[in-house]
């Protein structure tokens, strides 16, 4: 026992923030012991910021004020016995140094629209407000962004809209050739039974960008109900699925929640813990909240009157 313990007793760990409070507080004391010491060990000057790591100084090729989140990282750890952590995490920084090569090799023809366009794809992202002016988006899910992004070899790399503008071509243009790109990626379309006999879809697969294929629905028949279908996309590995054709929507947007709330705080890469509804193309967030030990359910008027038609 260290003499601070012996005179003032045994001092208590921080409480891990919200964004990683899936983690004890010895875990997330451990987890950030191994994340520093192997970044120094990189010899890789850093300094904290809310949710990671910003780079001071251009180094082994790693470029100043490249921003290093650790949310995933956390969320992979987390699904591993502690054991593994330093591999997972090790395996997660080369993954990333991997990806600065490939942005040498994209710098070389990044004004030339044909040579890029095979590349150009979209993630669902909960974007930072301060990152929105340099980014090319659009919302098609409340609060989540549907982001364009080159999907390299071993990473994804947002597309700015200063490199967007020497190609010529409008926002419009540029979705619908990232959507048409997100087409035959290798994924599962499977069924799973919820609580009470609600049975939904899911889409899966260990692409990270296998989230954006909800807004692709009308390429998955199953997937779509007389009434539309209630649509969540909890992390960048599925996206859940209940298609109406009864009226019992309210039991299955019930029966999804919590499910969705454990995919959402599990990860890895968290989107959004919301269920949204999604008809003729259009997609309508489901609002609910959690008074007590009730859960509140506030569903628009076109949702209720719709299914029950």
């Amino acid at each position: 026992m260290s003499n601070w313990e012996k005179t003032f007793g045994k001092r208590e760990l921080p409480t891990p923030p919200a964004w990683v409070n899936f983690f004890s507080p010895q875990q997330w004391q451990d987890f950030c012991q191994i994340v520093q010491r192997y970044l120094k060990n990189l010899g890789l000057p850093v300094r904290p910021e809310n949710q990671g790591f910003v780079v001071l100084a251009d180094y082994a090729g790693w470029t100043k004020d490249t921003r290093i989140g650790l949310s995933s990282l956390a969320q992979k750890c987390y699904a591993h016995p502690q054991s593994q952590w330093l591999a997972v995490i090790t395996d997660h920084f080369e993954a990333m140094h991997k990806g600065f090569e490939n942005e040498v090799l994209l710098q070389d023809e990044i004004d030339d629209f044909e040579s890029v366009r095979d590349l150009l794809a979209i993630r669902l992202w909960a974007l930072e407000p301060e990152l929105r002016e340099k980014l090319i988006y659009r919302e098609d899910l409340q609060d989540v962004c549907s982001v364009l992004v080159f999907d390299l070899p071993t990473t994804i790399r947002s597309v700015s809209s200063d490199e967007a503008a020497v190609w010529g071509k409008s926002n419009d243009e540029l979705f619908a050739i990232a959507l048409e790109n997100l087409r035959g990626r290798e994924l599962r379309l499977t069924e799973h039974e919820l609580d009470d006999g609600i049975n939904v879809l899911a889409i899966t697969g260990d692409d990270f960008l296998i989230g954006s294929q909800s807004l692709l629905l009308e390429h998955y028949p199953q997937c779509l109900g007389r009434f539309g279908t209630l649509v969540a996309v909890p992390n960048r590995h599925v996206v859940l699925c209940y298609p109406i054709n009864e009226p019992i929507a309210l039991e299955a947007w019930t029966s999804m929640l919590p499910v969705v709330e454990g995919m959402y705080l599990n990860g890895p890469g968290s989107i959004s813990n919301q269920v949204f509804w999604y008809d003729n193309g259009t997609f309508t967030h489901l609002p609910h909240s959690q008074e007590q030990q009730s859960l509140r359910l506030s569903p628009p008027s076109t949702f209720l009157t719709t299914f029950q038609e």
